[in-house]
């Protein structure tokens, strides 16, 4: 009975040690499948991604090193900068200082004797069509329409000093006739539509874009001194508000055709 026993108990040990060996090796097999399908293979899968990623951050921590020695440079030399780009501002004005045009060709034409009948700023159609796709350049027009009285010599040589201002401007359409006023018999009456260019600026703040200002570029230096040529005409706040309390001109916008020339 005992040799019964201890060949059961013999065959228990014996089966027990063989679903050991089987089961054990198929749980550490199916738990090596389980970490291969969830985390083994999608890290395989995002290796191209996850080098594309390393690969981008290596290149904006090199272009972001070399902004920071670029920034460092032009603090060394803030006065400079700040005079160079007061030059570039006021020759390409931004989006607040638009309205400034106006007061600026008052200030023109009053200089050389013209009696201003009519003076207004607008965007004109096309411009507002393609406004979105203008933003993506950061410029756009700002029209201005100019109606005055004077001589001959009077608009020569406001046309003169409007070359010769640094505020970019573009002469789009031009009409005159001699004026029919007894009042005002022998001068000339004339229309100009003039076009001045302003940027569009985001007050956004970006890391991937590059600083690439070189203040000491033979370019950027002559660029500089070709605008220091031009005459600046920076409306005081007394011009300013003498501006605005006069009446106000109602807009006009500018026809597409140039109109010839009388």
């Amino acid at each position: 009975m005992s040799d019964d026993k201890k060949d059961i108990k013999s065959d228990l040990n014996n089966l027990k040690h063989a679903l050991v060996n089987f089961v054990v090796p198929i749980i550490c097999l199916g738990i090596t499948v389980v970490l291969f399908v969830s985390i083994i293979y999608p890290a395989y899968t995002e290796l191209p991604t996850l080098k594309d990623d390393l690969q981008r951050k290596e290149t904006l921590s090199v272009q972001l090193e070399s902004k920071i020695r670029n920034l460092k440079k032009l603090v060394d030399f803030k006065s400079a900068v700040d005079e160079d780009e007061k030059l570039i501002s006021d020759t390409l004005v931004s989006e607040p200082q638009v309205p400034q045009l106006l007061t600026q060709i008052d200030i023109i034409a009053r200089e050389n004797g013209l009696t201003l009948n009519k003076l207004s700023y607008s965007i004109t159609e096309s411009d507002e069509k393609n406004k979105e796709a203008a933003k993506t350049q950061k410029v756009l027009n700002v029209t201005v329409v100019l109606s005055a009285l004077g001589s001959h010599d009077q608009l020569i040589n406001f046309f003169k000093s409007l070359e010769n201002a640094a505020r970019i401007v573009q002469i789009k359409t031009f009409r005159y006739e001699q004026s029919q006023d007894p009042d005002t018999l022998g001068a000339l009456g004339f229309s100009i539509v003039i076009t001045s260019p302003y940027l569009y600026v985001q007050s956004n703040a970006v890391t991937d874009d590059p600083v690439d200002l070189d203040i000491n570029d033979k370019e950027f230096l002559n660029t500089v001194s070709e605008v220091k040529k031009y005459k600046f005409y920076r409306p005081t706040l007394e011009e300013i508000n003498k501006f605005l309390s006069k009446p106000v001109a109602e807009e006009s916008t500018p026809s597409e055709e140039t109109p010839p020339v009388q």
